[in-house]
């Protein structure tokens, strides 16, 4: 199972009925929700699946950054 990014690529405010799709999607979950954009978990499988159901949004796999400037650092004890 990945993480992924769902983000609604249309005018206005995100459907409500497309995230409810997605939320009975079976096997995948939202993490969280922000905006236009679902953070969701599920099969590489089921979240194409969905999103080839889901043509005015936008799949993209989650990515870290590390940001500039953190030195990793040995924990005390």
């Amino acid at each position: 199972m990945g993480r992924y990014i769902l983000r609604f690529k249309g005018l206005g405010k995100r459907p409500e009925c497309d995230v409810q799709q997605v939320k009975e999607s079976p096997g995948i979950t939202i993490v969280e929700e922000a905006g236009k954009m679902l953070l969701i978990e599920g099969t590489v499988d089921g979240l194409r699946t969905l999103a080839s159901k889901l043509p005015s949004w936008v799949l993209r796999e989650e990515q870290d950054h590390k940001l500039p400037g953190q030195v990793p650092r040995v924990k005390a004890k």
